[in-house]
């Protein structure tokens, strides 16, 4: 051997002695000593090549310990966004639990886990609201072996599929902690939740550079508009002669139009809705006299609201214009979720959900409650209309979500609908023989949507408030009447509570008061 030839062996016997030692240091948590190491020899000729691998992941490791720095500012201010949002930071039991996606800091290092059409879903709506800064990519349970050393070290992990739930199980028995999970619930079923309006048509929402604004046209809300009609319950086009109809399923303000009915052509000249008008005082034509008839009621019901917030929305939702509700829509619908909002769910709590059709409550009140708690859902129709994104969790929370296929009445025996256009008998209960049956002796939140029939039961409710001291969260829009005689009724009869008011449509539909105990009264934003 030429001297040549023994110095170019001895190089290579010495680097590679030093991309032995930087593995060593790699994997034994000092990524800084690795890097200086690797840095070395990655480019030398004849090295092994997965001492490029070895590298890169050591300048990973290095910024995920400057993520790993930072974290405790990072953390406390996501943990205080969740409590803002009505959602649940994690503990040493339970991952984070999200609903409000700008909740989610532009910093935050993350992946999302998951391979169905629900985690692609919220990987294009976290890149579309530029989510993505320190985003690692989406792996599935298929990928996890391959990666969980790069990806998971110092990064929470999105999971926000149909199966979330099991999902969690299998991060936690692979080793990932449950304060880096974060389980991101979305309005999959509600008719007017973000996923259904806006998932398939995410291009017509202009987002802000900092990802925390955006807004959509008038003219591509009607194309939406359109597009959404058949997937929207009731929206169906009228004709000429049936104009003011009040089966319309949604509220078209228009601003320009007083004391005078229309009907309105958006973009096909061959639908055409019903145009609900302002009349000169500006409250909206079809209800002037149940506004003018309540305005001392109305001035009463505001001053009681316990935030500025309420205050406003209650006088605002029968004077918005077109264009104002269409942008307050657009600007609450991918922070609020229905339900959630000033509401205090804990771990064990019991929920009385009253009104289910497709459930996608469901999974935000099982995501809240845990293993612990109960869920009674009652509904005549039962479980016959869920959303597929919901069967999962009913399934895995067998023993938690429980079935009830009976009416909600002021009397106990059977009561007489016309559906469809045939009488139809179900079995129907109070909600004081609905407790005794199941032995409750906690009830923590009754959520109401029950198609008008809200207002029979308001003193068993009441029973139910000063028995249990639960929380309410009311459906109040149902009939004009109901957005006064519900929160005066409970305003005049709860003096320990405080009532909020919030709304979830981009019409006057989908309007929610919350009545909450001071007992479980939280930080609200707001005031």
């Amino acid at each position: 051997m030429s001297l040549k030839d023994n110095t170019e062996s001895s190089a290579r016997s010495f680097e590679s002695s030093l991309y032995k030692t930087g593995v060593q240091l790699l994997y034994s948590n000092q990524p800084a000593d690795a890097a200086l190491l690797l840095r070395r020899v990655v480019n030398t000729p004849d090295i092994d090549p997965m001492c490029h691998l070895f590298y890169g992941r050591a300048l990973r490791q290095i910024n995920n310990l400057n993520y790993a720095r930072n974290k405790y500012n990072n953390l406390s201010q996501l943990y205080k966004d969740c409590r803002i949002a009505g959602n649940k930071p994690a503990t040493k039991s339970s991952p984070i639990i999200m609903t409000d996606l700008i909740a989610l800091q532009q910093k935050t290092p993350f992946l999302i886990f998951g391979d169905d059409k629900y985690a692609n879903d919220i990987e294009r709506l976290l890149i579309k609201f530029k989510r993505v800064d320190n985003y690692a990519g989406r792996i599935t349970r298929n990928s996890f072996s391959q990666y969980k050393e790069e990806m998971f070290h110092n990064r929470y992990v999105i999971v926000a599929g149909s199966l979330w739930a099991d999902d969690v199980d299998f991060l936690v028995a692979n080793g990932v902690q449950y304060e880096n999970i974060i389980i991101f619930i979305m309005p999959v079923g509600n008719v007017w939740g973000y996923h259904n309006v806006f998932i398939n048509d995410l291009d017509l929402l202009r987002v802000s550079d900092d990802g925390n604004s955006w807004e959509i046209s008038l003219s591509d809300f009607h194309a939406l508009f359109l597009r959404r009609k058949e997937a929207m319950s009731g929206l169906s086009p009228l004709n000429a002669n049936q104009q003011g109809n009040d089966s319309v399923s949604i509220t078209i303000y228009k601003k320009d139009i007083v004391n005078k009915s229309i009907s309105d052509q958006f973009v096909n000249d061959q639908v055409v809705y019903a145009t609900r008008v302002f009349d000169r005082d500006g409250f909206y034509s079809s209800y002037h006299d149940a506004m003018k008839s309540n305005q001392n009621n109305s001035r009463i019901i505001e001053d009681r609201f316990s935030n500025k917030t309420s205050k406003n929305l209650y006088t605002s939702l029968f004077r918005y214009q077109y264009h104002e509700m269409i942008m307050y829509y657009a600007n609450i619908c991918f922070r609020k979720f229905q339900y959630s909002d000033y509401v205090d769910i804990r771990d064990g709590d019991v929920i009385i959900n009253c009104g289910v059709e497709n459930g996608f409550e469901i999974p935000f009140f099982a995501a809240m409650v845990g293993r612990t708690g109960q869920i009674h859902c009652i509904d005549p129709f039962g479980f016959q209309y869920l959303d597929d994104y919901v069967k999962p969790t009913v399934k895995y929370f067998d023993e938690v979500v429980i079935n009830h296929e009976v009416a909600l009445m002021d009397y106990t025996g059977q009561v007489t609908w016309k559906i469809a256009g045939e009488d139809r008998s179900f079995p129907c209960v109070t909600f004081e023989h609905f407790v005794e049956s199941m032995g409750l002796d906690r009830v923590d939140l009754i959520k109401l949507d029950l198609e008008g029939t809200e207002s029979v039961l308001l003193r068993s409710l009441l029973q139910m408030c000063k028995s249990f001291q639960c929380q309410l969260a009311i459906s109040i829009y149902h009939s004009m009447q109901q957005y006064f005689d519900i929160p005066m009724f409970f305003m005049n009869n709860l003096a320990d509570y405080s009532f909020y008011l919030d709304h979830y449509s981009f019409g006057r539909y989908e309007t929610i008061l919350y009545v909450i105990p001071e007992s479980r009264k939280r930080q609200i934003k707001g005031k």
